[in-house]
């Protein structure tokens, strides 16, 4: 089953810039819809990890809209994480980040090397689908290369890899395929999205069913401790067919996330902290005695400081939001800073 324990986030800076200088973002949508998707995911027993911002990235310069796809940076199945290579590097400082956070959650971290056999390495997490049983791996100009798959095929030793070569050079693998569970595949209707599938089923090593999405846009999903995250601001009615099937369904308003990158799972990456090795971190302990707390934070409106003593949060609200689940309004979120500045939160604030 499609398991996580926790979800790493990057903070959203002040102002994004695009490739193409004709698209526009809301930045204040665009942070309340990341909260809304992590207290959606908080709210399926996932424990939320937020990188803060490099120091650079608290200047008045605009950063490249791909600076907050942490899905892009990494790969983590089953224990395993792996830093990976974009075609657009992220800083060192960034990479270096994500690599301390990951060494408390994982039981083995790889950096994915600059050259493969003499040839350069391109590996874009968002073009590595995992189905729970094998890894597929899109190959296409300017993104993922056939490096990028050995390299992949190295690390995870214990999965099939499989390669599908693709036409779209703007989209990712997983904006024509995503998961719904490990027995069924979202497909868009696009030619790429048919034809993908079709040496999926021909090249998997297990039988899948498939879901046909007619919105391209909307074929991106999100399951993890059986609730599935769609976009619901896109007039598809597919994923209903899964009610009653013991999948909770919860459709998500990703508008402005899309536009920074789209499907909106390359926002966060998820991980099971107790898969792997049985490896029990200090992130597992802490999320334990957190999650103790987390009752009185919601209802009593106690904040968890840094040092473990307790505190007055203004303006929790008690019961569900208007987006479906518990929030706080006016309120700072209740968290604790880790040493490399990364934060847990233990409570979420939505901005309204």
């Amino acid at each position: 089953k499609m398991r996580a324990t926790h979800a790493l986030f990057i903070r959203i800076p002040e102002a994004l810039k695009f490739e193409d200088k004709k698209r526009k973002i809301d930045i204040e949508t665009l942070k309340r819809q990341q909260d809304e998707l992590r207290a959606t995911l908080y709210e399926a027993g996932v424990q939320i990890i937020e990188l803060p911002l490099l120091e650079k990235e608290k200047s008045k310069e605009k950063d490249p809209a791909a600076s907050i796809l942490i899905g892009d940076l990494v790969v983590v199945i089953r224990g395993i994480a792996l830093l990976t290579r974009p075609k657009k590097e992220p800083s060192t400082d960034r990479m270096k980040q994500i690599s301390k956070t990951l060494t408390d959650l994982t039981w083995a971290v790889h950096e994915t090397p600059t050259h493969e056999n003499g040839n350069k390495v391109v590996l874009e997490g968002a073009d590595v689908l995992f189905t729970g049983r094998e890894i597929f791996v899109g190959i296409r100009k300017g993104a993922t290369n056939v490096e990028g798959a050995i390299v992949l095929a190295k690390v995870f030793r214990d999965f099939p890899v499989i390669t599908l070569f693709m036409n779209d050079k703007t989209h990712p693998l997983r904006h024509h395929l995503s998961m719904v569970n490990d027995k069924v595949i979202a497909v868009g209707t696009s030619k790429e999205a048919q034809s993908l599938l079709e040496r999926v089923e021909r090249e998997a090593s297990f039988r899948y069913k498939r879901l046909t999405v007619e919105d391209e846009a909307a074929v991106g999903c999100l399951n993890v401790n059986d609730r599935l995250m769609f976009r619901a601001d896109i007039k598809d009615p597919k994923y209903n067919v899964l009610q009653g099937s013991g999948i909770e369904l919860w459709g998500m308003d990703v508008t402005e996330l899309a536009k920074a990158g789209t499907p909106f799972s390359r926002h966060c990456v998820l991980l099971d902290a107790n898969a792997g090795n049985g490896r029990a971190s200090a992130y597992n302990s802490l999320t334990r005695s957190v999650t103790k707390s987390i009752k009185n934070v919601v209802i009593n409106g106690t904040k968890t400081s840094a040092n473990g003593t307790n505190g007055t949060q203004n303006g929790t609200q008690n019961g569900p939001s208007t987006s479906g689940y518990a929030g706080t309004s006016n309120g700072s979120a209740a968290v604790i800073t880790e040493g490399n500045g990364s934060t847990i939160v233990t409570s979420v604030s939505v901005h309204q």
